[in-house]
């Protein structure tokens, strides 16, 4: 591609894909990579045209030590040269991966969507940008293949996946870099991308070539077509399943139900989607469903009979009734109660409440250069701040008990943490997987929605403890 050739397919995925709207907020992803570099220079230079709100969205993994930290300098200082704001973060993947049980590729991959969705939601943002492209799509299938996928898996990325887009899906990495050498913006490059350590760089550097050494053709644009042929297949029957599936099921409280004389008349590649779509109204996402629970609940449909009964993840239960199918919480089942001990400083994770929680200890002088004035920080912000010194006992992390009470900062007395969830409109079926930092009895800090008045720092403060919590994606992007 040569002069603004990039630009302007650029423009026209935006146009055939409907990926951005005039006057939408985008955040972008930003490494410093050519990819991401080239994404947000690009979105720059359509900021006019389409009169877009840029918040660019840097996570330091801390893996390469100075490497890392001159990544984290240079996208500071590109936001800064075209005047975007950006939002820094840090986190530990090392002692991530090492406390979680991921993957670094897979930790990396969950706390750098966690970040970017945290954003998205603070700023009531329209999109997330990322940087994929010809070959990281590529890739991303034959991982797929390799893992047996379905025609899901084969689809590979989409230009769009929900609130995440890919304007520069179309464009080869050596596209990417042309242009850029073109315009004089340098980028950063990433010393472990030659590493063999990481399953994507093994596709990359050593199964594609020897590929198109034995076979004599180049695997990516192959992988490419397949993809595009798989997604026009997969969302076809996508479509259809949804059709149907809003014809044959019903939503009562938390039970979402299914005509199930209907569902076992039909072909099995719709009928799965269906228990899937079903799933995912319940319970919120995709989350604990396997193929081997899809196939257990179509045979139970199969089978008949009023008062079967098919345990399921998650603390749920498929069951038939006069010729529905119902998937509803294990009613006579007490509520599942967890708690980890919090490591200080340290990482722990918490899979029940899809996150990680970081904890570090700062002294007053260095609190105040990373975070300025405590009073500033939302009560609704990922980051929470409380003296150290004040604490007499160790803290940990769980979901509620009965009895539970907490003494909102900067509201008179105590409250039932019932009641808390109650006025906040928390439906009841929710309220046990949300995690609370606690001391003792006392509550801390309600993530994501509300802090104590317990053991906030004062005028007199020297030891800060600082607590984080990485909200962990969904599942299902890449990279």
């Amino acid at each position: 591609m040569q002069d603004n050739a990039l630009l302007q397919q650029v423009k026209k995925d935006i146009r055939d894909h409907g990926l951005i709207r005039p006057g939408s907020h985008v955040v972008a992803g930003l490494s410093g990579g050519a990819d991401s570099v080239c994404l947000l220079y690009v979105l720059w230079q359509l900021s006019r045209e389409y009169a877009l709100s840029i918040t660019a969205v840097h996570v330091n993994h801390m893996l390469r030590g100075t490497e890392s930290d001159a990544d984290e300098a240079f996208a500071v200082d590109l936001c800064r040269r075209w005047d975007i704001p950006i939002r820094v973060f840090r986190a530990d993947i090392a002692e991530i991966s090492r406390t979680s049980g991921f993957s670094e590729e897979e930790a990396g991959r969950e706390v750098r969507y966690g970040y970017l969705f945290q954003v998205f939601r603070e700023a009531s943002a329209d999109v997330i940008a990322v940087g994929h492209h010809y070959e990281d799509n590529a890739e991303t299938v034959m991982l797929n293949i390799l893992r047996g996928c379905g025609l899901e898996g084969l689809a590979g990325m989409d230009y769009k996946s929900g609130s995440i887009i890919r304007p520069l899906l179309g464009i080869r990495r050596s596209q990417i870099e042309a242009y850029l050498n073109q315009e004089g913006i340098p980028w950063r490059t990433d010393s472990s991308n030659a590493s063999c350590k990481y399953v994507r760089n093994r596709v990359r550097n050593l199964l594609f070539p020897a590929i198109k050494e034995q076979f004599g053709c180049d695997p990516v644009p192959v992988l490419n077509r397949l993809s595009v042929l798989a997604r026009r297949d997969e969302a076809y029957l996508a479509a259809q399943a949804r059709r149907i599936f809003d014809e044959i099921s019903r939503e009562e409280g938390v039970e979402v139900s299914l005509d199930a004389g209907v569902l076992c008349r039909l072909d099995k590649a719709i009928s799965s989607r269906i228990v899937r779509l079903a799933w995912e109204k319940a319970t919120g996402s995709l989350k604990g469903i396997e193929s081997v629970h899809v196939d257990d609940v179509l045979r139970l449909c199969r089978e008949s009979g009023t008062g079967k009964r098919l345990c399921l993840p998650k603390g749920w239960t498929a069951s038939l009734s006069y010729g529905r199918l119902i998937l509803r919480p294990e009613r006579d089942v007490r509520k599942t109660e967890w708690s980890y001990p919090v490591p200080v400083p340290g990482t722990v994770c918490v899979r029940e409440a899809n996150g990680l929680l970081e904890t570090k200890i700062l002294t007053r002088d260095q609190f105040v250069e990373s975070f300025g004035n405590w009073l500033k920080i939302k009560e609704t912000s990922n980051i929470q701040v409380f003296d150290y010194l004040k604490f007499n006992c160790g803290i940990n992390i769980r979901n509620r008990r009965d009895g539970d009470r907490i003494r909102p900062f900067k509201s008179p007395g105590e409250k039932k943490l019932k009641k808390f969830f109650i006025d906040h409109k928390i439906p009841a079926e929710k309220r046990d997987s949300i995690p609370l930092v606690a001391a003792g009895p006392r509550i801390l800090w309600v993530i994501g929605m509300r802090t104590s008045d317990e053991c906030r720092p004062d005028e007199r403060t020297q030891s800060y403890l600082v607590l984080t919590w990485h909200e962990l994606s969904s599942g299902g992007e890449e990279q």
